[in-house]
C-alpha cells in the first residue's frame, strides 16, 4: 500500500493539488490522498486515481479502492437547497458528494 500510496502523492503533485499527508503526523488515518475540489464534479486527478488504482489492483492482485468523503460549509443549507431531505446530524461530518465543493479522498483496501 506505501508504493501506492507514494504514486498517488506524487500524482497529486503533478496536478498541483496540495496533498497533507506527513504534515499532520498524529492523523487518525494513513489512508488520506488529498482534497479536491468537485465544483464541476469528479476532478481529472479523481478519474486518473481511480484509474491507476483499478490498473495496480489487476497487476498485483489487490483490491484496494479510493473513497471520496464530500466536505464544505453550510451543510444543512447545502442539502436542502438541492432538495435533499436530511437532519443536521446526518450532515455533521460529511455531505454528499452531488452537493459537496470538496472531497477528500482516502485509499482503502477491501
Amino acid at each position: 500500500m506505501k508504493d501506492l500510496m507514494e504514486a498517488l502523492s506524487n500524482m497529486a503533485n503533478n496536478y498541483e493539488i496540495s496533498c497533507s499527508r506527513g504534515i499532520f503526523p498524529d492523523a487518525r488515518t494513513n489512508a488520506y490522498i488529498a482534497t479536491v475540489s468537485r465544483a464541476g464534479g469528479m476532478t481529472t486527478f479523481e478519474e486518473n486515481a481511480r484509474k491507476m488504482v483499478k490498473y495496480y489492483n489487476e497487476l498485483m492482485g489487490t483490491s484496494y479502492y479510493i473513497k471520496a468523503q464530500g466536505r464544505g460549509d453550510n451543510r444543512l443549507a447545502r442539502c436542502e437547497a438541492a432538495g435533499i431531505e436530511t437532519s443536521r446530524a446526518r450532515v455533521a461530518q460529511s455531505l454528499p458528494l452531488s452537493v459537496a465543493p470538496r472531497a477528500d479522498l482516502y485509499l482503502y483496501t477491501r
